[in-house]
């Protein structure tokens, strides 16, 4: 089952095959009115909902699949009609409806039928992310993917999984995290040797491309993938190249081009049964014709939009934000204020993950009204979401229109020259091409000026008899031909030189690039040795503390103890000192994994920091024969993560509460800790010695390492480690 992403259509999420896919819809047909039983319609349903093609067909199959369970009280085969007449909902637009048939078909299922379920949690993953609910995409994905670990699910479903996650990533901006999962799904699909998916995969790996602003690779996956859709004859398929194709003409700079995909699109969204798709298309080719001049075709084209897209909130605020810039390029003022009102309603009702270009959209229109100081508050807002963001959504455009409002309406002229610096290196790439092109065709009329040149020099020798007259208006058209041709000689050589220039800059950013990746390189060389020189240092300090400090106090209280009298509070001291030195040997050295288990150890240890620090932490472990086959590298790790990032609650976090949670599978480990702290911004503070051990301890087990933080709102540490 192929589904439309929720924005620039760049992650087409996928369902997967389930059971009835081998038999042909005859035999499925037949079946069912002979037998009449629920588990054979829900067998022709299954294959009509993979189809996606007969949606009235699908509705009779489910709807006796429905009446013959309830007449038996079969909840696993209402459970499945539940899921396949969820698809019906989804092509009508109608997203709420589409995630609760899913969570009934969820419930009914009660864990059984693992595949139905992995493909029911993707399905309500796919409603959120219809509706810009990223966060929860994202939750239901991870669901999805954890079903299809655990009981070895088909390959092609993880890709449709890690395909959502790529989608979701893109749409945060967060680039490493996208590319991995491109990779992944383009992996998974090649397993399951599905080229229809594979297609769609190189289609979401050259958006990301086009994030990136990697034109020239993006267009390369794009044409590719289109070479290959050729073959397959799927027009439903094709219609996300189109308008991803669009989306990149639109970036680079040639909205005529980014109409004439997007037209194209549309063309291929009228033989489908998905409205809502089709009014997302339909508002892509509203913005690529606004940004055209075409206003009217605009106005008209986002009017047939606005009633299939109401359950999609970020089109819906698109939408009337294009007919409010619309209205206004018309001089059409109430109208403008209109559906300036309706975005402004639908941002204070819904928080669209790609905020900052609605803020970037009403700052624009405010600046077009000539209100820059009305305008100034949006653009603040939309600086500090696009800078949360490695792939940028924002065109030059864009940071050009912030610019001239940071500048008229606030008097930033310093931030306004950022933003247009920013422009400026976004349309590097169009006029190194179209530097290239002009120095080519003030070449080629250099050349012919010196041909023209020639022939009225044989010409004015053949002519040497006529009249002076005319022999003064030769040698001035000659003489104006030469001057053109000198201005054009010293036109072609200053770009020659600009473009010489733009080859320096090129060197020197990627000598920039090499130092950055060095410094990389060196730092973590460093905190590796950092890591292993503390691990000796801690050894030797618990053994002299162990060795020397405790046995030095043991004897004095030995030797005070017979012939002399000592207050109940000094002998009290001695021995609570005495235990403290030999709690803090015991936390230095590594731990003795042969004498006692990670679970008792750790525990250990968190009850002792329970017992004198004024935080209370939960410690959540897996049964200890789960944890019983680790290594004692993996078990030491674990233990010294846990001390790290306990230590750095305590000392920075001023937090009341935190947990630490590790869970398990046959093949890896997950170690969650939170707390309830102060927080702190990840992109600024990053150079913490405590997190990078940390890093360096997961990096040493080919682990991963994530932190979700924000000031205010406590920290969560995200760690997968593989199973040695």
């Amino acid at each position: 089952m192929m589904k439309t992403a929720p924005t620039l259509l760049c992650g087409i999420l996928l369902a997967g095959s389930l059971t009835a896919g081998a038999q042909t819809l005859e035999t499925l047909q037949k079946e069912a009115t002979d037998r009449q039983t629920a588990c054979h319609w829900n067998n022709l349903a299954e294959h009509l909902y993979e189809q996606r093609n007969r949606p009235d067909e699908l509705k009779q199959a489910t709807d006796k699949a429905t009446e013959l369970a309830r007449r038996n009280n079969d909840s696993i085969q209402l459970g499945r009609a539940c899921i396949y007449a969820s698809d019906l909902h989804y092509m009508n637009g109608d997203f709420n409806a589409y995630m609760q048939a899913n969570r009934q078909g969820l419930h009914l299922l009660n864990n059984h039928n693992p595949g139905l379920q992995e493909v029911a949690l993707n399905n309500i993953a796919t409603a959120f992310g219809e509706q810009d609910e990223i966060d929860s995409l994202l939750h239901y994905t991870r669901m999805a993917i954890h079903i299809n670990q655990r009981f070895g699910g088909t390959p092609k479903r993880l890709g449709d999984e890690c395909q959502n996650m790529a989608y979701a990533y893109s749409i945060l901006g967060v680039a490493d995290s996208c590319l991995h999962y491109n990779r992944m799904t383009i992996s998974s699909y090649e397993a399951a040797a599905d080229t229809l998916r594979l297609l769609d995969a190189y289609n979401q790996m050259a958006v990301f491309y086009v994030k990136s602003r990697n034109y020239p690779q993006a267009l390369s996956y794009f044409e590719q993938a289109l070479a290959m859709y050729d073959h397959v004859e799927n027009p439903h398929n094709r219609l996300y190249v189109y308008t991803n194709l669009a989306a990149l003409y639109y970036r680079w700079g040639q909205p005529d081009k980014a109409v004439e995909f997007a037209r194209k699109s549309v063309n291929d969204a009228k033989n489908t049964h998905e409205k809502a798709t089709y009014g997302k298309l339909l508002c892509n080719l509203g913005m690529y014709l606004h940004y055209d001049r075409h206003y009217r075709a605009s106005i008209d084209t986002l009017r047939q939009a606005l009633p299939l897209v109401r359950e999609s909130f970020y089109y819906l605020g698109t939408a009337a934000q294009l007919m409010a810039a619309n209205y206004n390029m018309l001089s059409q003022e109430d109208s403008c204020e209109y559906y300036l009102n309706q975005v402004d309603s639908l941002a204070r009702i819904n928080h669209f993950t790609r905020g900052e270009l609605f803020y970037a959209a009403k700052a624009d229109l405010l600046a077009q009204q000539g209100a820059y100081r009305e305008a100034v508050p949006y653009a603040r807002e939309f600086i500090r979401l696009d800078a949360q963001k490695e792939l940028k959504e924002s065109t030059p455009r864009t940071y050009h229109s912030i610019a001239q409002i940071l500048e008229q309406g606030a008097g930033d002229y310093r931030l306004a020259s950022k933003y247009n610096a920013l422009a400026y290196a976004m349309l590097d790439s169009i006029y190194r091409k179209e530097s290239g092109e002009s120095l080519n065709r003030f070449y080629a009329q250099y050349q012919t000026l010196e041909k023209d040149l020639k022939i009225a020099s044989l010409h004015l020798e053949r002519q040497q008899g006529k009249q002076k007259r005319v022999l003064f208006v030769s040698i001035s058209a000659l003489l104006l031909m030469a001057l053109a041709a000198i201005a054009f000689y010293h036109r072609a050589r200053r770009i020659r030189k600009e473009k010489e220039a733009a080859d320096l800059l090129a060197r020197i950013r990627q000598k920039d690039m090499e130092f950055k990746a060095l410094t990389a390189e060196t730092r973590s060389r460093l905190i590796h040795s950092y890591v292993e020189g503390l691990e000796t240092e801690r050894q030797r300090l618990a053994r002299e503390l162990h060795d020397n400090v405790a046995n030095e106090l043991l004897g004095i209280q030995m030797q005070l103890r017979p012939g002399t009298q000592l207050s109940p509070a000094l002998s009290e001291r001695l021995e609570a000192l005495q235990s403290e030195i030999r709690d803090i040997s015991h936390e230095l050295m590594p731990p003795a994994f042969k004498h006692a288990t990670l679970h008792e150890i750790t525990s250990d240890y968190i009850q002792r920091l329970n017992l004198k620090e004024n935080i209370h932490f939960h410690l959540q472990l897996p049964d200890e024969k789960r944890l019983e086959s680790l290594s004692d590298e993996t078990s030491l790790t674990i233990y010294r993560i846990v001390q790290e990032a306990t230590g750095n609650i305590l000392k920075h976090a001023q937090a009341t509460t935190a947990t630490i949670q590790v869970d398990e599978d046959k093949s890896h480990l997950w170690l969650t800790i939170t707390d309830d702290g102060r927080g702190f911004d990840p992109q600024r503070k990053h150079d913490g010695i405590g997190l990078q051990i940390i890093k360096e301890r997961v990096s040493g087990l080919n682990g991963t390492f994530r932190i979700d933080s924000a000031p205010g709102q406590g920290c969560r540490l995200f760690i997968k480690l593989p199973k040695v």
